[in-house]
């Protein structure tokens, strides 16, 4: 008889990297936007007011988001429903990145809020689960360090990119970010059992 194997377990600064990547890339794109805007408004002719839905609509979409998370996780698994944000965040990013008129950017927005707002949630029971119980503090401290200082340096990002290149490439890092990240949660990431009853 054939025996299967289990999945070894990966190291747990493998599972950090894995999931800190797209939290800590979601804040900075979120801080990013917002030295943006007045360049973002000029490059579609509206007023500031107008394009603070920019912000407005990625918020929205985040914290509602954020309130679903444990019902999403139930539905589909971890890892499926950590994948399926990624993606829609990175399509939510292509579609900044190629948006024709500021109301497909605030669309493309939205999308984005969707996608990032179960990484915060998410980030942190992986973290707890995947930490023994004498290092919890190290991985909320691991947490708090990666979005707090990426969300800090967004700004900076930001007006580097807008005053050497254009608004458009604070979306396009996103790209490859969440094609590495997806590798990396597929890879590092385990998953748990889906509650079809949910």
């Amino acid at each position: 008889m054939i025996q299967s194997v289990p999945k070894k377990t990966p190291p747990i600064w493998l599972i950090a990297i894995s999931i800190l990547l797209p939290t800590s890339f979601s804040a900075l794109a979120t801080s990013a936007t917002n030295v943006a805007i007045p360049h973002i408004s000029g490059y579609f002719a509206a007023t500031i007011d107008e394009a603070k839905w920019i912000i407005t609509s990625y918020m929205i979409a985040n914290a509602c988001l954020i309130m679903l998370s444990g019902w999403l996780e139930n539905l589909l698994g971890r890892k499926t429903f950590l994948k399926v944000s990624i993606m829609i965040f990175t399509l939510g990013s292509i579609i900044c990145l190629i948006a024709p008129s500021l109301n497909i950017m605030v669309i493309g927005r939205l999308i984005q809020g969707i996608g990032g707002g179960p990484m915060t949630p998410m980030s942190q029971t992986i973290l707890l689960s995947a930490f023994p119980p004498e290092k919890k503090g190290v991985a909320m401290s691991l947490f708090g360090l990666a979005v707090m200082v990426f969300a800090i340096l967004g700004p900076s990002f930001g007006g580097f990119l807008v005053d050497n290149l254009s608004w458009q490439y604070i979306y396009s890092v996103n790209i490859p970010v969440g094609i590495l990240s997806l590798l990396l949660i597929n890879r590092n990431i385990l998953d748990t059992k889906h509650d079809n009853n949910v």
